[in-house]
Protein backbone atom coordinates (compact mmCIF):
# COMPACT_ATOMS: atom_id res chain seq x y z
CA UNK A 1 0.00 0.00 0.00
CA UNK A 2 1.43 3.37 -0.86
CA UNK A 3 0.79 6.43 1.63
CA UNK A 4 0.84 9.67 -0.30
CA UNK A 5 1.52 12.48 1.74
CA UNK A 6 0.04 15.82 -0.05
CA UNK A 7 2.05 19.04 0.04
CA UNK A 8 0.38 21.86 -0.81
CA UNK A 9 1.48 24.05 -3.62
CA UNK A 10 3.06 27.60 -2.72
CA UNK A 11 3.33 30.40 -4.70
CA UNK A 12 6.81 31.58 -4.39
CA UNK A 13 8.42 34.46 -5.93
CA UNK A 14 11.80 34.47 -7.39
CA UNK A 15 14.71 36.33 -5.50
CA UNK A 16 17.67 37.77 -6.81
CA UNK A 17 19.67 34.76 -6.08
CA UNK A 18 17.70 32.47 -7.81
CA UNK A 19 17.45 35.14 -11.01
CA UNK A 20 21.26 35.05 -10.59
CA UNK A 21 21.33 31.26 -10.92
CA UNK A 22 18.58 31.18 -13.29
CA UNK A 23 20.59 33.96 -15.74
CA UNK A 24 24.09 31.99 -15.15
CA UNK A 25 21.76 28.46 -16.71
CA UNK A 26 20.72 31.18 -19.65
CA UNK A 27 24.54 32.28 -20.69
CA UNK A 28 25.62 28.52 -20.33
CA UNK A 29 22.75 27.42 -22.77
CA UNK A 30 23.44 30.39 -24.93
CA UNK A 31 26.87 30.31 -24.99
CA UNK A 32 26.06 26.40 -25.92
CA UNK A 33 24.85 27.36 -28.97
CA UNK A 34 26.32 30.96 -30.32
CA UNK A 35 29.98 29.52 -29.92
CA UNK A 36 29.47 26.40 -31.75
CA UNK A 37 27.80 28.33 -34.65
CA UNK A 38 30.41 30.51 -34.79
CA UNK A 39 33.14 28.05 -34.79
CA UNK A 40 31.56 25.78 -36.52
CA UNK A 41 32.78 26.18 -40.64
CA UNK A 42 36.11 26.64 -39.19
CA UNK A 43 36.77 22.90 -37.78
CA UNK A 44 37.67 19.93 -39.32
CA UNK A 45 34.82 17.47 -39.87
CA UNK A 46 36.55 15.30 -37.60
CA UNK A 47 37.08 16.40 -33.76
CA UNK A 48 37.63 14.86 -30.59
CA UNK A 49 34.29 14.27 -29.02
CA UNK A 50 35.72 12.24 -25.87
CA UNK A 51 38.33 12.76 -23.27
CA UNK A 52 39.90 10.79 -20.92
CA UNK A 53 40.36 12.10 -17.15
CA UNK A 54 43.68 13.54 -18.09
CA UNK A 55 41.48 15.60 -20.48
CA UNK A 56 43.04 13.75 -23.31
CA UNK A 57 41.37 13.10 -26.34
CA UNK A 58 40.82 9.33 -26.63
CA UNK A 59 37.59 9.13 -29.14
CA UNK A 60 36.78 11.09 -32.22
CA UNK A 61 33.64 11.87 -34.25
CA UNK A 62 31.99 14.36 -36.88
CA UNK A 63 31.82 18.05 -35.49
CA UNK A 64 27.99 17.63 -36.12
CA UNK A 65 28.30 15.62 -32.89
CA UNK A 66 28.58 19.58 -31.30
CA UNK A 67 24.93 20.21 -31.97
CA UNK A 68 23.65 16.99 -30.65
CA UNK A 69 25.73 17.63 -27.03
CA UNK A 70 24.43 21.16 -27.52
CA UNK A 71 20.91 19.43 -27.92
CA UNK A 72 21.39 17.69 -25.19
CA UNK A 73 22.31 20.21 -22.76
CA UNK A 74 19.51 22.16 -23.74
CA UNK A 75 16.76 19.33 -22.87
CA UNK A 76 18.27 19.24 -19.40
CA UNK A 77 18.43 22.60 -18.93
CA UNK A 78 14.32 22.73 -20.12
CA UNK A 79 13.74 19.86 -17.92
CA UNK A 80 15.54 21.62 -14.43
CA UNK A 81 13.84 24.78 -15.11
CA UNK A 82 10.49 22.94 -15.36
CA UNK A 83 11.47 20.98 -11.88
CA UNK A 84 12.35 23.77 -10.08
CA UNK A 85 8.87 25.03 -10.29
CA UNK A 86 7.16 21.85 -8.77
CA UNK A 87 8.87 21.66 -5.37
CA UNK A 88 5.44 20.65 -4.10
CA UNK A 89 6.57 17.03 -5.81
CA UNK A 90 9.94 16.68 -4.66
CA UNK A 91 10.74 14.61 -1.89
CA UNK A 92 13.07 15.95 0.87
CA UNK A 93 15.39 14.68 3.44
CA UNK A 94 13.37 16.20 6.45
CA UNK A 95 9.35 16.18 7.26
CA UNK A 96 7.10 19.38 5.64
CA UNK A 97 5.44 21.03 7.97
CA UNK A 98 3.37 24.29 7.35
CA UNK A 99 6.38 25.94 9.58
CA UNK A 100 9.17 24.81 7.36
CA UNK A 101 7.26 24.53 4.57
CA UNK A 102 8.35 27.84 2.63
CA UNK A 103 12.04 27.58 3.30
CA UNK A 104 12.15 23.97 2.03
CA UNK A 105 10.47 24.23 -0.97
CA UNK A 106 12.57 27.64 -1.73
CA UNK A 107 15.56 25.97 -0.52
CA UNK A 108 15.12 22.59 -2.76
CA UNK A 109 14.21 24.74 -6.08
CA UNK A 110 16.99 27.27 -5.82
CA UNK A 111 19.40 23.82 -5.58
CA UNK A 112 18.11 22.74 -8.50
CA UNK A 113 18.71 25.96 -10.13
CA UNK A 114 22.16 25.87 -9.07
CA UNK A 115 22.53 22.31 -10.69
CA UNK A 116 20.49 23.39 -13.79
CA UNK A 117 23.33 26.28 -13.82
CA UNK A 118 26.36 24.38 -13.28
CA UNK A 119 25.14 21.62 -15.29
CA UNK A 120 24.84 24.29 -18.30
CA UNK A 121 28.30 25.71 -17.59
CA UNK A 122 29.71 22.33 -17.66
CA UNK A 123 28.06 21.43 -21.11
CA UNK A 124 29.41 24.89 -22.33
CA UNK A 125 32.94 24.80 -21.05
CA UNK A 126 32.68 21.22 -22.35
CA UNK A 127 31.74 22.35 -25.80
CA UNK A 128 34.49 25.23 -25.27
CA UNK A 129 37.33 22.58 -25.33
CA UNK A 130 35.97 20.40 -28.29
CA UNK A 131 36.28 23.24 -30.07
CA UNK A 132 39.62 24.14 -28.78
CA UNK A 133 41.11 21.38 -28.91
CA UNK A 134 39.69 21.02 -33.26
CA UNK A 135 41.15 24.26 -33.62
CA UNK A 136 44.55 24.25 -31.96
CA UNK A 137 45.11 20.48 -31.54
CA UNK A 138 46.08 20.92 -28.04
CA UNK A 139 44.84 19.84 -25.13
CA UNK A 140 42.25 22.20 -23.44
CA UNK A 141 40.75 19.91 -20.42
CA UNK A 142 42.29 18.26 -17.96
CA UNK A 143 42.11 16.95 -14.29
CA UNK A 144 41.16 20.41 -13.01
CA UNK A 145 37.57 20.14 -14.92
CA UNK A 146 36.80 16.86 -13.33
CA UNK A 147 37.72 18.03 -10.11
CA UNK A 148 35.80 21.29 -10.11
CA UNK A 149 33.28 19.44 -11.72
CA UNK A 150 33.01 17.08 -8.86
CA UNK A 151 33.69 19.55 -6.12
CA UNK A 152 31.19 22.02 -7.38
CA UNK A 153 28.07 19.29 -7.69
CA UNK A 154 29.22 18.27 -4.30
CA UNK A 155 29.00 21.41 -2.79
CA UNK A 156 25.75 22.55 -3.94
CA UNK A 157 23.94 19.44 -2.96
CA UNK A 158 25.40 18.91 0.30
CA UNK A 159 25.20 22.42 1.52
CA UNK A 160 21.31 21.38 0.45
CA UNK A 161 21.25 18.43 2.55
CA UNK A 162 22.53 20.53 5.42
CA UNK A 163 20.75 23.82 5.01
CA UNK A 164 17.13 21.45 4.96
CA UNK A 165 18.17 19.63 8.20
CA UNK A 166 19.28 22.50 9.85
CA UNK A 167 16.22 24.13 9.17
CA UNK A 168 13.78 21.09 9.67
Amino acid sequence: MRIRHDKRKLELPLQPLDWMWEGMAFLGLLTLVIYPFLEYSELPDTIATHFNAAGEPNGYGQKSTLWLISGIAGLTYLGLLILARFPHQFNFPVKITEGNMAFQYRLASRMIRALNGAITIMFAYIIYGMVETAKTGAVSMGYFFLILLMVGLGLIIGLYIYLAKKNQ
